[in-house]
């Protein structure tokens, strides 16, 4: 998925809601937006739009001597979509498909990012009302099989509020060896080692770091990971960053979950803004 024009704006947009975060200083959030403007005007348009606006935020942060502004806030989410997550699972158990029941609400939570340019963004209605709506696409007989004869899978998280969410999806996925990742970014509401601690996560599979430590990539290098990615049979992710960073993998089958939330991805996915989506990337 390359950056389109669209992008810019969106990426300047999320960078001012972190700067805002920070501090409220109003000189210094104008000469971030300036420094960042230039080379977002000037991007390579290889680069998807996740990585350009990790790579943004990430220099803008260190530009500020901040680190992890909205730490409360992944926290906080988790607990909101905890207490969800507990009332849908019931929904899920009575569901005749209660894994194509689980995949919709997994899908449906991916909306958890908009809190982060909209904090106050009813963002549980949101998801219930997507959980009514169901997938607007879907790969889904083409993971089942894949599943079928899969014995380890790998699953990706984005963000903390999300997780919860993608626990139920990870219950109904079978007796498999699973291993979750978390990828997380400066600047944003992507999970946590620490948040999957919150949620529960160990108790359930092991987790992982996606992204080498002290790297402040994007990319998923870090051993652990690419070594759980070698043994996955099946490798489930959420979210459009990971849509980017797998699109290009091709020696095992990959399935990405994710909410529409911009007309770029509305037009490369060929569904409407807010309609949800498995896809094979």
């Amino acid at each position: 998925m390359n950056t389109a024009p669209d992008c810019v704006p969106c990426i300047l947009s999320q960078l001012l809601v972190v700067a805002r975060r920070v501090n409220d200083d109003d000189w210094l959030h104008r000469k971030i937006l300036k420094e960042a403007a230039d080379p977002l005007l000037s991007f390579e348009d290889h680069l998807g739009p996740s990585e350009l606006a990790n790579e943004t935020i990430r220099k803008a942060l260190r530009t500020m001597g901040a680190q992890h502004p909205f730490a409360e806030d992944r926290r906080a989410h988790i607990e909101m979509a905890t207490a969800l997550a507990a009332r849908l699972a019931e929904r899920i158990a009575e569901s005749p498909d209660p894994l194509g029941a689980a995949l919709v609400v997994a899908a449906a939570a991916n909306g958890f990012d908009r809190l982060l340019i909209d904090p106050e963004v009813d963002v549980v209605g949101g998801i219930e009302a997507s959980i009514e709506r169901g997938l607007a696409t879907s790969d889904g007989d083409d993971l089942r099989a894949e599943l079928a004869g899969a014995k380890k899978v790998l699953y990706v998280f984005d963000t903390a509020g999300e997780v919860p969410f993608d626990l139920l999806l990870i219950e109904r996925l079978g007796e498999r060896d699973i291993t979750a990742a978390v990828r997380p970014a400066q600047g944003r509401l992507s999970a946590t080692l620490d948040d999957a601690a919150a949620a529960g996560v160990p108790e359930r599979v092991p987790v992982v770091e996606a992204v080498a430590e002290g790297s402040g990539s994007f990319a998923l290098d870090s051993p652990e990971f690419r070594g759980a990615f070698a043994e996955a049979d099946l490798v489930i992710a959420k979210g459009l960053g990971s849509y980017e960073l797998l699109q290009q993998e091709e020696d095992k089958p990959v399935f990405v979950l994710l909410s529409v939330k911009c007309a770029v991805a509305a037009r490369l996915l060929g569904v409407p803004v807010g309609g949800l989506v498995l896809t094979r990337p």
